[in-house]
């Protein structure tokens, strides 16, 4: 019953909501779900808490670092690089006011 909360949840969008579902499964997979589509979503708020509870203190400061930034292209560009999405990033760096930067 979780599981379809949780997939309701962030389908519609209410990652606050899925998070909180997360908590009462208590599961690293579906912390590890909620996170990667809060990030995708650029809800690094929801993303920092999620990886904070599974640990992940590296992710934690990376988004810390990209929770600064104020384009959203930028942001997004970040987010990309951290799930490998190179030619993605690069779309994003691109498209954003600092190109080359």
């Amino acid at each position: 019953l979780g599981d379809v909360a949780i997939d309701q949840n962030l389908a519609l969008g209410r990652y606050e909501e899925a998070l909180r579902v997360a908590e009462g499964v208590d599961s690293p997979a579906v912390f590890t779900k909620v996170g990667h589509a809060a990030l995708r979503a650029l809800e690094l708020g929801v993303a920092t808490r999620v990886y904070r509870r599974l640990g992940d203190v590296a992710m934690v400061l990376s988004l810390s670092n990209i929770s600064a930034l104020e384009e959203s292209k930028l942001m997004a560009a970040h987010v990309a690089m951290s799930f490998g999405e190179f030619d993605r990033a690069q779309e994003f760096f691109l498209a954003s006011s600092q190109p080359l930067g």
